[in-house]
């Protein structure tokens, strides 16, 4: 279960990688495009910006031919605003230059190309205003050489900007393909751990729904086994009882019959007789009450453990007072339990500590509670987690058990040790009294005081 468990979480976080993958994959993707696009934007922009200086250009090489032939000013005029149009797209080229360097010097080397053919123009047309002759001066063919190097320029920078869009092109291309590919590798081996997850997941779903099924019937046959051990239990009581009420009523009759005339030993077997009758009876009775034991099919209720216990005391009246036993108790607490269980959960503990005392000394008991959080049940490797606890303490003074017993005191019919075997316990109060705290979730302990009596305690859970 636990590696199938650990193959399922591991093909989960490798799902949830390839997702993460696929997203960073993806948002670089994007981004990458993103900067082409702005890249292309630029080029695309560059670009007419070349072209329309290029036909700056060439406009003032033909407005300068047309004001030489015709000496009209619409030429010249036209050159002035060709001019103003030719500076004004230079300083758009510097501000979108960007952090291209190349770019920039050639931007800076074709504004100074332009600056000289502008000077030149008008030096021509002052000349040719000053003259009146339309033949061709020294300045028109040095601002021809000096457009011919513009025009190369242009072309130049024309050329080197579709190269680096040619391949910024091709390598978008390339790398498109590349995540192309890789994102269908990428998600082919999600859809397969997906699937392959979903499946185990399916398969392992299905297999505790069989576990559910095995577990509802076991505990279907576990009830009825119960209900069966119950009424065997009861018939058993009800059947054994009949015989051990006859032992003592013919007992009695015969003690009563012979009264007159019966020796001292027959007397006294005759009453060891009814006590042991008396003792099989209060064992047969014990044994009912372990074997009916189970959580009570209606709700817990708030039960006030000083009546439990004022109610105890009364029937122990007779036992506290042939043991000249003195029993005391701080205030309790309220809980939410089983009125009748917690009832014979306090008689029973008070029963074992009133049959195992020492002659020598006045049996003392004491019942006291405080609240607690389970912090000390570690000791007993008991995971409580983030739980509050009232604890009841029934210490008494009593002979105490070897440590050695430990394991065996909650044990049914387990002697602790053979010089308990002239005490009256029955070996069955202790099985009671856990099956009890079971039947409310909670814990019951022992220590013992080293010929000093035990205490017993027991963790009640805080409910709201």
């Amino acid at each position: 279960m636990k590696k199938k468990l650990g193959i399922i979480i591991l093909a989960f976080s490798v799902s949830l990688i390839l997702i993460v993958s696929l997203s960073f994959f993806s948002i670089k993707r994007v981004d990458a495009l993103i900067d082409f696009s702005n890249k292309a934007d630029q080029i695309n922009f560059n670009l007419k910006k070349l072209y329309s200086l290029h036909g700056f250009v060439k406009d003032l090489d033909r407005g300068e031919r047309g004001y030489m032939l015709t000496l009209d000013t619409a030429f010249s005029n036209g050159l002035m605003r060709t001019i103003d149009s030719l500076q004004l797209n230079m300083v758009q080229m510097k501000e979108l230059a960007g952090d291209s360097l190349k770019l920039q010097k050639d931007l800076l080397l074709l504004r100074s190309m332009l600056a000289l053919r502008i000077s030149i123009i008008k030096q021509n047309i002052a000349y040719i205003d000053s003259s009146h002759s339309s033949v061709p001066s020294s300045y028109y063919y040095e601002g021809r050489k000096v457009m011919q190097d513009c025009s190369t320029k242009l072309r130049e920078m024309e050329s080197d900007e579709n190269n680096f869009f040619y391949s910024a092109y091709k390598n978008e291309r390339f790398y498109m393909q590349v995540a192309s590919s890789t994102l269908k590798y990428l998600l082919s081996i999600f859809f397969i751990v997906t699937v392959g997850l979903f499946i185990m997941m399916l398969l392992e779903f299905r297999r505790r729904i069989g576990y559910q099924d095995e577990l509802q019937a076991k505990i279907t046959d576990l009830k009825q086994s119960h209900l069966e051990l119950e009424q065997i239990a009861f018939a058993a009581s009800h059947d054994l009882r009949e015989p051990l009420r006859k032992i003592q009523v013919f007992t009695n009759r015969l003690l009563w019959l012979k009264k007159d005339n019966i020796d001292e030993e027959s007397k006294n077997t005759m009453e060891r007789i009814n006590s042991y009758t008396s003792r099989m009876q209060e064992l047969i009775e014990d044994l009912v009450n372990l074997t009916s034991l189970t959580k009570e099919g209606n709700d817990l209720e708030w039960v006030d453990l000083n009546k439990s216990l004022k109610s105890v005391l009364i029937d122990l009246d007779y036992k506290i007072s042939a043991n000249n036993a003195k029993v005391s108790s701080d205030e309790l607490p309220k809980i939410k339990a089983y009125a009748s269980q917690t009832h014979i959960l306090l008689r029973c503990l008070l029963d074992n500590s009133l049959s195992y005392t020492q002659e020598s000394r006045q049996p003392l008991i004491h019942i006291s509670s405080e609240v607690s959080d389970g912090s000390e049940l570690t000791e007993f490797r008991k995971i409580v987690g983030d739980k509050k606890y009232n604890v009841i303490t029934v210490s008494d003074n009593g002979i105490g058990f070897e440590n050695a017993y430990f394991d065996k005191m909650f044990q049914i019919f387990h002697a602790l040790n053979s010089r308990y075997s002239s005490y009256d316990g029955k070996g069955v109060s202790l099985a009671i009294c856990q099956r009890i705290m079971a039947n409310h979730d909670g814990y019951i302990f022992v220590k013992n005081n080293k010929e000093q009596g035990a205490t017993f305690r027991l963790y009640f859970p805080i409910t709201e």
